[in-house]
């Protein structure tokens, strides 16, 4: 936020100037703590010169021309709109000069009001931005730091806007290369000068005022302030040269210009590929600047140092720059026009002519030729693979049978050579291959045994060599135990191998059990075991186990190979007991029941202890019994349950208020609910007309219960639309009759009607014969009439009634209108604060009697009325 500090002293200046009137336009009414009109007012008297505080309004017409010679807009935030924007540049037009106080966003009224009239009256102005914090020591510049006072810089400037102008701007305050006061010298000498400085807040500090003084004496005297230089600055640069393909941008820019080139081009730069002398003419409202350069393109030089190339050692390769009479810069450090290398590696020239180069690069190998060793003659199997390496990789390849890559693999008996190319460089070889057939090896196919046993395994072959996995070296062996045999039969360099798998597996053991006598029902395994072998039983099943059901013999074949072994086992299932007690019994009202286990004959066992076919209960719980007929036991279980009647009770008939709930009790906790709703609760709650019943049960006895519930209608209380009162009248509210009893708010009130004389919110709430209550409110906003007070008279030049304004309050729609006697529409405003000032079209009016028309609306309390009135009006002068 910007800060603002009070003067604690006036500077007193020597310079005295009798008989000069200053016109300062206040500040405080903005703000009191902005008091740059007693600042200003303040360095004016120290000046000699008479200076006047006077309202913004004074801006509103010409009246002050002929009284003022100097005018200080003293507020940077004050709004200048458009009309009295154009007084001050009318102002201007006089010949005389003004100070317009600008602010830190360029937005303000100030700031508007500076660049607005620059730009109107010929010269070229703009706000460029906000520089926030502190800017100082903020640096004077021109005869604004010389005259009369010696002011460097202000040591205080807080925030500020920048901006930049033309030849008519005079910069005035410099904070790191930014400007932030001016002084604008117009280029008609019948225009008065024009300053500004961005913050306001410099103006409440006693340091500022040397410059304060310094600011009105270059505003006051002659010849201080005047257009800069003669024209534009132009500069094209140096006589240039180049070569030939490049180009240059020649640039004249300057702000606000027109530009002529020599090719007749208007544009602020050029664009040049040719050699040729070249001018510009460039004119501003301040003169016409000029310069000329000389081009100069030439051709560069053409280097060729050939194709890539590849030689063999120990030859040598010269490398030619050409250009004979350039300058030469070689990669090795040379500097001669050719140079012959003997290494490989990559080689670039530079080659100039005068300010022109050319380059080129070229990549030289040099090969030692390449070897080539395919190795000693060799012999083969069939079949065995080998592959012949020329090495050399990269280089060229020619074999003897064709083939053109590094490696071949042979497969039939031969001589093969190879030649290898690397550049202009060859070497070559050959070596003898030979492929002889491999003995035949086969054993048979894997093979299983029953155990005890043996197999004979045979290579072939006869009048090889062998060797055996168990180490043997014959043509045969004989194995009996399991595992993996494999030989090697050998011819010469030759051999060949095979393997086989041989397993003895031992016969499988069967074992079914003993003969078994089971319950109906009961289940049972047979399990042939053996695991992973084959299986196939009496009954047709091949699985390990079966599950017989059925009495009988049942047997199994099991087979491991070739290897098998039986089994048998006798099954008797004998039936079982059948016992039923029947269903879960509710009995209601019975004190007991009688069991019966059925099954005669056979032993029994109940969940009470007894052990005979029927036992009598009276006590509710579960019961059991197990019957037993010597193999075989059955059993059953049986709920049985004893209740008592159920009394329901959801009392009388009931009548309830809208939006208030009944609960309906069925009572009876514990049991079992069924309501008409659906609801299974012991209570549920209503709150709609309608007749509910309940069924309870318990135990197998049941109650109910029937309940009519009403709602009564709702009451309904209306104090009516919300309206309007002035206090100290009376206003008659009316809830209604009908109605058991009333309750207002505020006052306590129990009658149908209350009778108010003051603005408020007043409620009431009423209950009926049920006892439904309703409630309503209505509000009493304060309004009172007003009406218009119209003056019959105003003097435009005098202290008091200066402007011809009505009086109102409250109005609404406002529109003022001033004819002549003739009918001439003088003025107009829609403004109720803006009133006729005496003029029209900026002319004073003569004295005389006007017309008014005033068209407006007024409230009449809560409806919009219309209103018009005429009559005359005197102006004098």
């Amino acid at each position: 936020m910007k800060k603002i500090f009070l003067i604690l002293s006036l500077f007193v200046c020597t310079n005295f100037s009798f008989g000069f009137n200053v016109t300062i336009i206040e500040s405080e009414s903005f703000n009191a703590g902005q008091i740059m009109d007693s600042v200003w007012y303040g360095v004016c008297v120290s000046m000699g010169y008479t200076a006047t505080i006077m309202p913004q309004t004074t801006l509103d017409n010409n009246t002050f021309f002929a009284t003022t010679d100097l005018l200080i807009v003293s507020s940077g935030v004050i709004a200048l709109p458009n009309n009295r924007i154009l007084t001050i540049q009318q102002f201007l037009q006089t010949g005389k000069p003004a100070y317009i106080q600008a602010e830190y966003l360029d937005t303000y009224g100030g700031d508007i009001a500076f660049q607005t009239i620059v730009n109107n009256l010929g010269g070229v102005f703009a706000w460029g931005g906000t520089t926030n914090g502190d800017l100082a020591p903020m640096n004077v510049l021109g005869t604004f730091a010389t005259t009369n006072n010696a002011v460097a810089s202000i040591s205080y400037y807080w925030y500020g806007c920048f901006g930049t102008g033309n030849c008519t701007i005079e910069n005035m305050l410099e904070y790191q290369g930014q400007y932030f006061g001016f002084q604008f010298c117009p280029p008609n000498s019948g225009v008065g000068e024009l300053s500004t400085t961005s913050d306001q807040d410099w103006v409440n500090q006693s340091t500022s005022l040397p410059l304060m003084q310094n600011i009105i004496t270059n505003l006051v005297t002659p010849g201080l302030c005047a257009i800069n230089g003669s024209g534009p600055v132009v500069n094209l640069g140096p006589d240039t040269t180049l070569c030939q393909g490049q180009s240059l941008t020649l640039n004249a820019t300057n702000v606000n210009s027109t530009y002529l080139w020599n090719n007749n081009t208007t544009n602020a730069t050029l664009t040049v590929t040719v050699s040729g002398t070249y001018y510009v003419a460039v004119t501003n409202s301040c003169g016409t600047g000029y310069d000329t350069i000389v081009v100069t393109f030439n051709a560069p030089p053409t280097v060729n140092l050939g194709n890539d190339t590849t030689i063999c050692s120990p030859n040598t390769l010269t490398l030619n720059a050409g250009n004979a009479g350039a300058t030469y810069l070689w990669s090795t450090g040379a500097n001669t026009q050719t140079i012959t290398v003997s290494i490989t590696g990559n080689y670039w020239v530079t080659a100039s002519v005068g300010s022109c180069s050319a380059s080129d690069t070229i990549s030289v190998t040099i090969n030692n030729g390449p070897t080539v060793t395919l190795g000693n003659d060799t012999t083969l199997c069939n079949g065995q693979p080998i592959s012949l390496n020329a090495g050399n990789p990269g280089d060229t390849y020619l074999w003897s049978t064709g083939a053109n890559t590094q490696t071949i693999s042979p497969v039939v008996s031969g001589t093969y050579s190879v030649t290898v190319s690397s550049g202009n460089c060859t070497s070559s070889d050959s070596i003898t291959v030979t492929f002889s057939a491999p003995p035949t090896v086969h054993l048979g196919n894997d093979t299983t045994l029953c155990s005890p046993g043996n197999l004979t395994l045979n290579a072939g072959n006869a009048g090889a060599t062998y060797l055996w996995s168990t180490g043997a070296n014959t043509q045969t062996i004989n194995v009996t135990t399991t595992g993996n045999y494999w030989v090697v039969v050998s011819f010469g360099n030759c051999s060949g191998a095979d393997t086989i798998s041989v397993t003895f597996n031992p016969p499988p053991v069967v074992a079914l059990g003993n003969d078994t006598t089971l319950c109906s029902g009961q289940p049972i395994t047979l399990n042939a075991g053996n695991a992973g072998d084959t299986y196939l039983w009496s009954n047709g099943d091949v699985t390990q186990t079966i599950s017989p059901t059925l009495s009988g013999a049942y047997s199994v074949t099991v087979s491991a190979g070739s290897c098998t072994a039986n089994g048998t086992i006798n099954v008797t299932f004998t039936p079982l007991p059948i016992v039923n007690l029947g269903p879960d019994q509710n009995l209601c009202n019975v004190p007991n029941v009688t069991l019966n286990a059925g099954n005669p004959g056979d032993t029994y066992l109940w969940s009470t202890g007894a052990n005979t076919q029927t036992i009598t209960v009276s006590t509710a719980g579960q019961y059991w019994v197990t019957v037993n007929n010597g193999t075989c036991a059955g059993s059953d279980t049986v709920n049985i349950s004893f209740g008592n009647s159920v009394t329901v009770n959801l009392g009388h008939d009931v009548t309830i208020c809208p939006g208030v709930s009944e609960v309906l009790n069925a009572g009876n906790a514990g049991m079992q609910y069924h309501w008409s709703t659906g609801d299974t609760t012991q209570t549920i709650s209503v709150n709609t007309t309608g007749t509910y019943w309940v069924n309870v049960s318990n135990v197998g006895c049941e109650g109910s219960d029937t309940i009519t519930v009403k709602v009564s209608p709702q009451p309904i209380v209306s104090l009516g639309d919300d309206t309007a009162i002035c206090p100290g009248d009376q206003f008659v509210i009316n809830a209604g009759k009908g109605f058991e009893g009333y309750s207002w708010t505020p006052g306590g009130e129990s009658s149908a009607i209350i009778i108010v004389n003051q603005p408020g919110t007043y409620a009431v709430t009423i209950t009926d014969s049920n006892g439904c209550t309703a409630s309503s409110s209505i509000w009493l906003k304060q309004f009172c009439a007003s009406d218009m007070y119209i003056p019959s008279g105003f003097n435009p030049g005098g202290s008091i009634n200066y402007v011809f304004l009505p009086v109102c309050e409250n109005v609404v729609d406002y529109q003022l209108y001033i004819y002549d006697r003739w009918g001439q529409l003088l003025f107009q405003s829609e403004d109720i604060s803006t009133g006729w000032d005496g003029t029209f079209n900026s002319n004073a009016a003569p004295q005389g009697v006007y017309v008014y028309r005033i068209d407006y609306k007024l409230y009449d309390y809560d409806q919009l009325m219309k209103h018009t009135k005429t009559g005359t009006v005197t102006l004098i002068r």
